[in-house]
């Protein structure tokens, strides 16, 4: 297909999406196929989508390590888990004051979300009732706060909405069909449990993946299908840091062509959920971190990550005013999605 061909189907594509069609596999297979140098015939149609349908106004989000290393698990890329050896700060949860003021100092404009995150498979009944303790605390300035607390119960996730938690995360990662390269200590059918549980309970869900591991392009439009079954409302799009230490470490780089084709396929399967570029934006798109918002994405986490550096909120914030582009008003509670 020549440039022109293409881009005019890309075009016709984002037109079918934008008027409320779901194109199947196939329909995107061309994208999938696509060279990333030749990413640039993707942008008109990703401009149709964004102006149609996608979150309007940049996201901003950060998230705080209550709970470090020591984890049971052994994902492939985290530094946190039992099959790493890399030097990283390890703690049990934090106390209770500690992470009130996590919550209190980032719980104003222009960020949008702050969200506690824990490592281990899932948090015990214990942390869950400290966290469950600190959210109620806040009463109804909660509603933009978010928790990651690993594969909890209907019960767990019942109490954190009970003391007013809004939105609960729990990434995929990545394709099924790649995850047992990834992960053996869970599967694939405990994080679709507990995102169902928290869906049931009505929650609003933060779900993506972690991009650079191995996956095919193939495998990429797996997962942002299957993602788009799954109807969350926040997509975290990150990318591979491969830290010393971890199994991934010596996995291939990712070109920025190649993240920006990424989080363009992804707008095109996901055209109104909020596409979160997190982390290894730094790392893999360098001086074109800017870009990703003209590939399709709606915002960036800011600050620190797990157990990398991010970028600051002052300079996130100073890209941000350069490129013109709005920041998303803040709102009392971000709820579901309309289907």
């Amino acid at each position: 297909m020549t440039p022109e061909a293409f881009e005019k189907y890309a075009t016709d594509l984002a037109l079918s999406v934008a008027a409320g069609e779901q194109p199947d596999a196939e329909a995107f297979q061309p994208l999938v196929n696509l060279p990333d140098h030749r990413l640039g015939e993707l942008m008109q149609g990703v401009h149709v989508i964004r102006r149609s349908l996608a979150p309007q106004g940049v996201h901003l989000c950060t998230i705080c390590n209550v709970k470090s290393g020591l984890c049971t698990e052994d994902c492939r890329f985290c530094s946190q888990a039992r099959s790493s050896t890399s030097i990283i700060d390890t703690y049990p949860l934090l106390d209770s004051e500690t992470m009130r003021r996590f919550l209190s100092d980032n719980s104003t404009p222009p960020l949008n979300r702050c969200s506690l995150v824990a490592a281990g498979r899932r948090a015990s009944g214990k942390e869950v009732g400290q966290i469950a303790e600190v959210l109620a605390s806040f009463g109804e300035r909660s509603a933009n706060f978010c928790v990651s607390l690993g594969l909890l119960h209907p019960d767990e996730l019942s109490r954190l909405k009970k003391a007013g938690l809004t939105r609960y995360h729990c990434n995929l990662e990545t394709a099924r069909s790649h995850f047992g390269h990834i992960v053996t200590t869970h599967h694939y059918e405990d994080k679709l449990a507990t995102i169902a549980a928290a869906r049931d309970l009505g929650l609003s869900l933060c779900v993506g993946g972690l991009f650079g591991m191995g996956e095919t392009d193939q495998q990429v439009l797996e997962l942002a299908l299957e993602l788009r079954g799954l109807r969350p409302q926040a997509v975290p799009v990150n990318f591979l840091e491969r830290i010393p230490g971890t199994p991934l470490a010596s996995t291939g780089s990712l070109s920025p062509q190649r993240c920006l084709k990424i989080i363009a396929l992804l707008r095109f399967v996901l055209p109104r959920q909020d596409l979160l570029v997190c982390g290894g934006r730094a790392t893999h798109l360098a001086g074109l971190q800017s870009m990703v918002f003209s590939a399709g994405a709606s915002g960036v986490m800011t600050g620190n990550y797990l157990t990398v550096r991010g970028r600051s909120l002052e300079d996130d914030l100073s890209m941000i005013s350069a490129l013109g582009l709005p920041l998303r008003a803040r709102r009392a509670c971000e709820g579901p999605q309309q289907r």
